[in-house]
């Protein structure tokens, strides 16, 4: 199994611009499971409890993201995409 290091070199480089936008689409992507998820679990269901602290932390975890984007942009600003 490749570490996590190996494995962000391989997807983004050394850009620290691509990895950022990298993680954000992954964030997406668990967002977008979880939305779905709760479409197929009943509002009573126990695990719609752990959906939704799922979803709050990956909210979160995407506004740190965009955050980081943010700063990236400004000190990266010549960074090829």
């Amino acid at each position: 199994m490749q570490d996590i290091e190996t494995t962000a070199t391989d997807a983004s480089g050394d850009n620290p611009r691509r990895l950022a936008h990298d993680l954000n689409n992954a964030m997406a992507s668990i967002i977008g499971s979880v939305d779905l998820a709760n479409l197929k679990v009943p509002a009573d269901d126990p695990a719609r409890r752990y959906l939704e602290q799922i979803g709050s932390s990956a909210e979160r975890a995407a506004g740190l993201i965009q955050r980081l984007i943010v700063i990236l942009r400004r000190d990266y600003p010549d960074d090829p995409k």
